[in-house]
């Protein structure tokens, strides 16, 4: 199984992006995954008021979701990260380390960071939306 990698395009014209691409593109077939939070595979949440915690376990999720159809974080088209509220600027320096981890340097995908007032979950400081493109679904 192929994955297919996204083209990142950044024009000139627009501000150099640190962390995110401005655009990307691929051909292929669009997979696009649910929006992932800090839940075990038994459906626990994990790392209740630890932001670095649940941003690692939403991620993983998300690295999970893709591996099902074949996809990495290299097949990423676009990253979509809501925030509650309640998680301070500071406190999202913990993405950092989980992101870097997962996202190849210098070829990130767009990503869009939200706050939002909370999410379904009160106890749920992050949710991870992703759109990737994959050669064929795995199967």
């Amino acid at each position: 199984m192929s994955t297919s990698i996204s083209l990142r395009i950044n024009p000139e014209a627009l501000s150099k992006p640190k962390g995110y691409s401005h655009i990307s593109a691929s051909e292929g077939i669009q997979v696009c995954v649910a929006g992932q939070v800090a839940i075990d595979k038994d459906g626990n949440t994990v790392g209740i008021g630890d932001f670095s915690a649940q941003a690692e376990q939403a991620l993983a999720n998300v690295a999970i979701a893709l591996e099902a159809v074949g996809a990495t974080f290299k097949s990423l088209l676009h990253l979509t990260i809501y925030c509650a509220e309640s998680v301070r600027p500071q406190d999202l320096a913990h993405l950092g380390g989980p992101l870097k981890r997962r996202v190849e340097e210098g070829d990130p995908p767009p990503i869009t960071l939200l706050f939002v007032s909370r999410l379904l979950n009160p106890d749920w400081l992050i949710e991870v939306q992703a759109t990737a493109a994959v050669a064929e679904i795995k199967s």
